[in-house]
């Protein structure tokens, strides 16, 4: 980045200050502050809300909010190829949501104490740490409810950054950045000329430009579309247009990951990526969406893809945690073929091992793992399942893979299925893994985590409780004494649907009483 050493200079509506070092040739994200810099925070502000707005828990938010006013995006270039914004007063749904989470944490319940005050209590939190900056002296008085963070193509190698902070005073954020210039001499801003934001940048011509832009982020087709795709409020949201993210890498990157992985020359990445998050009354959400992603490297057989056929649901209520994921044997086959036969190397001795106990890899992975694969883990132990078109050859294959007479000295025990194998660590996990009459999909906490479950590509779930018990036990160590957050967490879910194209993906972690 470039590091220049000047004066500030006394400039209308534009005040300068210089850029800060970078972490690193590869370092898109805010400057890293130089010896006692207080700018830096201000462009944490909203990621550092976002982390303690969940009550202890560390969890960023995200998402696009219709709670009035101007957003972020509204002065923002429609050049930039990266984007993230969090709103600090978000809509009243979200608001009282996030209040209402933080009264479930013992340590947030004293913290929160309205959810009209959510965000100058959360944020007066942030700074409680922090001796040089007073967030009611020099932060609260003139911040805004919003704030932006832009990767844009940079007139050098590298994209230029640009932050957007939402005001209220606009003589008190004046104030604020000459205040910071007492330390810190080395970043610019300016006022946009579109809506009450304060621009941070790298360079004065950056921030001047962004301050007078009129084709802005908000009318960009690349940006509607992907915002579009996501459904209700959030509190912070995360956006990139790959195509463009790509183009702005310097040459020598993107030549360095082409002889890396062997790709063509010329070869292009499209698409659009968007990430939003939200908060529940008892849970926390994050959601992604990819649109028309296409790059060399993806595999024709990616796992995930497709509908699954449910087996997690159908485990036993007691189930601790599981797994299951489509194409799983063919998507691997793929890696394989494209690290190993290419090479004609065995650098870990995988093929020959294989080989010795009379597997063929990768064909036999297709028929081993099948259409479907499931991993489940309960309280009477481990268990594997797959469903395949091809039993005969999957059940083959495990127990060479396996070893010697299924459940003889220690052996996992290994069953044949009218669609598909499993194998179980124990009769126990075996029977509950086959089995298809469990209640999982019913309890409460398996539903609030993954409401998408049905027909999943991916799914996983962990009963949180349970885990930590079970890996208590395991380490013997007893029940011992959990922090008190970690007694209110319940449950953490994820799945996919579509493909790495076009596809879908959610997270939650739930919240007890």
């Amino acid at each position: 980045m470039r590091r220049t050493t000047r004066r500030l200079r006394e400039t209308s509506p534009a005040v300068s200050i210089q850029p800060p070092p970078a972490t690193g040739p590869d370092s898109y994200g805010p400057p890293q502050p130089a010896g006692r810099s207080r700018l830096p925070i201000l462009l944490a502000i909203g990621a550092g809300a976002a982390a303690v707005a969940v009550a202890g828990v560390a969890l960023a938010l995200s998402g696009f909010l219709g709670g009035g006013g101007s957003q972020p995006e509204d002065v923002v270039p429609a050049s930039a190829v990266a984007f993230a914004k969090i709103d600090l007063n978000p809509a009243a749904s979200q608001k009282l949501a996030v209040y209402r989470l933080a009264q479930r944490f013992p340590t947030t319940q004293d913290r929160v104490k309205s959810e009209d005050a959510v965000k100058d209590q959360l944020l007066s939190a942030l700074f409680d740490s922090d001796g040089d900056v007073d967030y009611d002296r020099d932060i609260a008085p003139w911040i805004g409810d919003r704030v932006g963070l832009a990767a844009l193509p940079g007139a050098g190698e590298e994209p230029d950054v640009l932050a957007a902070i939402a005001y209220t005073d606009r003589d008190g954020a004046e104030s604020a950045m000459r205040r910071l210039q007492e330390d810190d001499d080395e970043t610019f801003f300016a006022f946009s000329d579109a809506a009450d934001y304060v621009l941070l940048g790298e360079t004065q011509a950056v921030v001047d430009a962004a301050a007078k832009t009129e084709q802005v982020l908000a009318d960009a087709p690349a940006w509607k579309d992907a915002v579009q795709a996501l459904d209700g409020d959030q509190i912070v949201t995360a956006w990139a247009d790959l195509g463009a993210v790509w183009d702005a890498l310097p040459q020598e990157s993107v030549e360095d990951v082409a002889q890396e992985y062997g790709l063509p020359e010329g070869f292009d990445v499209t698409g659009k990526v968007i990430l939003g998050a939200s908060a529940g009354k008892d849970h926390v959400e994050l959601i992604g969406r990819t649109l028309g992603v296409r790059a060399p490297e993806l595999p024709s057989a990616s796992a995930g893809t497709g509908k699954g056929s449910d087996m997690v649901a159908r485990l036993p209520a007691d189930t601790v945690a599981a797994m299951s994921i489509t194409n799983l044997g063919a998507a691997l086959a793929e890696v394989f073929d494209k690290v190993y036969a290419d090479s004609g190397e065995d650098p870990l001795g995988i093929l020959e091992v294989a080989e010795e106990v009379g597997v063929t890899l990768p064909d036999d992975l297709r028929p081993l793992l099948g259409e479907e694969t499931l991993a489940a883990v309960g309280e009477e132990g481990f268990a594997l399942r797959t469903r395949t078109s091809d039993v005969d050859s999957a059940f083959r294959t495990a127990g060479a893979l396996l070893g010697g007479a299924p459940g003889e000295d220690g052996a996992p025990m290994l069953r044949r299925l009218n669609d598909g194998i499993a194998v179980g660590s124990t009769p126990e996990a075996l029977d509950a893994v086959s089995r298809d009459d469990g209640d999982l999909g019913a309890s409460p906490a398996f539903r609030t985590a993954v409401p998408d479950a049905a027909g999943a590509g991916m799914l996983l779930y962990i009963d949180i409780a349970k885990a930590i018990t079970l890996s208590e036990e395991m380490s013997d160590g007893g029940e011992g004494e959990r922090p008190p957050d970690v007694r209110k967490l319940e449950s953490f879910g994820m799945t996919s649907s579509g493909d790495a194209r076009n596809g879908t993906f959610r997270m939650r972690l739930t919240v007890r009483e």
